[in-house]
């Protein structure tokens, strides 16, 4: 049997509500980290569409529907761990739910093979402190995403990493939020806009 520990959905309407995560190989983003990143997103979060990379527990995804997101993705690949995920969804959302779906898939095969048919306000990723390749998540996710069509011109992109790594310039995803909690580092991207966009409502 996995020996499990709990988190809780930090705010909105299932704040409080509790979800199940393995406790070997997943790190479920902190309450005190997921409140100041919806604190720092504010009311905006409502009726946006949300995309949750390495969802683990589905925490960040389940907060941001708590909080009155219109739907919310979540990916991730590990058996066990997405098993677990579909069990905390099903808690709070029945599986037909448009509100909610998951997909069990590695994070960077989806994106290549991104066919949705609508992009999102907000992309959270939220991968392991130390990737397997040994180069930083910063890197690999910003080259991932910049220009991608999963995130909306102006869209949101948030990054978790250890604090020790380095934040990653990108002259598509811009920094605009850069915050530490302990070991934790949340960095705040925003992407580009269309130049003929940003003309046409100076």
């Amino acid at each position: 049997m996995v020996s499990r520990t709990m988190v809780r959905i930090s705010g909105g309407i299932h704040r409080g509500r509790t979800l199940q995560v393995p406790r070997a190989g997943v790190r479920p983003t902190k309450d005190m980290v997921r409140q100041a990143l919806f604190s720092a997103i504010g009311d905006s979060i409502t009726g946006k569409r949300v995309l949750d990379l390495f969802a683990g527990s589905g925490a960040i995804g389940l907060d941001a529907l708590s909080r009155g997101a219109s739907a919310a993705v979540f990916i991730e690949m590990h058996p066990r761990t997405y098993e677990m995920l579909t069990r905390n969804l099903h808690a709070l959302y029945p599986e037909s739910s448009p509100l909610r779906r998951t997909v069990r898939a590695d994070a960077f095969a989806w994106l290549r093979g991104f066919r949705e048919n609508e992009s999102f306000d907000l992309i959270v990723a939220d991968p392991p402190y130390r990737p397997p390749e040994g180069e930083a998540w910063g890197a690999s996710l910003t080259a991932a995403l910049a220009g991608h069509p999963a995130l909306r011109p102006g869209g949101l992109f948030v990054l978790e990493q250890h604090a020790d790594e380095p934040v990653i310039d990108n002259p598509v995803l811009s920094v605009i939020k850069d915050a530490r909690y302990g070991e934790t580092r949340l960095v705040y991207y925003r992407q580009a806009e269309p130049a003929d966009s940003r003309e046409a409502t100076s």
